[in-house]
């Protein structure tokens, strides 16, 4: 009887089948361990498990915090882009003249963070289109809407 030849990939799979089977048996065992038998484990190949315990609980709390902050985040762009498509919505259908009267007001009004001036730079009257005139404007409106409520 010929064993067949394994390709190298048929090789490493049969060696990663062996490890994931071991290794989920280590798993199986460990957590069957209570938690006296775990402590006397880690602290036998060197752990101090008070130590370690502070470090996964501060840990735990900085992964809460981090969610929650995404949370947080996630939140505030939701409602910044419900801002933005609520002052579009009004400015469907403004003429082009009077979008561009109010771009270039915004462009002097104090309400605005100096780094919106970057939004003109390179910028001309003639050059943007009309629905990129709403977005701009929508954009610069926000921006002052959020000035306002601060």
């Amino acid at each position: 009887m010929t064993i067949p030849k394994l390709t190298p990939q048929e090789t490493w799979d049969a060696i990663m089948k062996g490890a994931d089977e071991a290794a989920d048996a280590e798993m199986d065992r460990i957590v069957s361990l209570s938690e006296a038998e775990l402590h006397a484990e880690l602290a036998a190949d060197g752990f101090d498990v008070a130590a370690e315990h502070a470090r996964g609980v501060k840990l735990v709390d900085e992964l809460f915090a981090q969610r929650d902050a995404e949370k947080d985040d996630a939140a505030g762009l939701a409602a910044e882009r419900a801002r933005i498509a609520r002052i579009s919505a009004r400015l469907v259908k403004v003429p082009r003249v009077e979008l561009l009267a109010r771009v270039r007001a915004a462009r002097i009004d104090p309400r605005l963070p100096a780094p919106v001036a970057v939004m003109f730079r390179n910028r001309d009257d003639a050059e943007p289109t009309d629905d990129e005139l709403r977005t701009l404007l929508a954009q610069l409106e926000a921006h002052i809407e959020r000035a306002e409520e601060k």
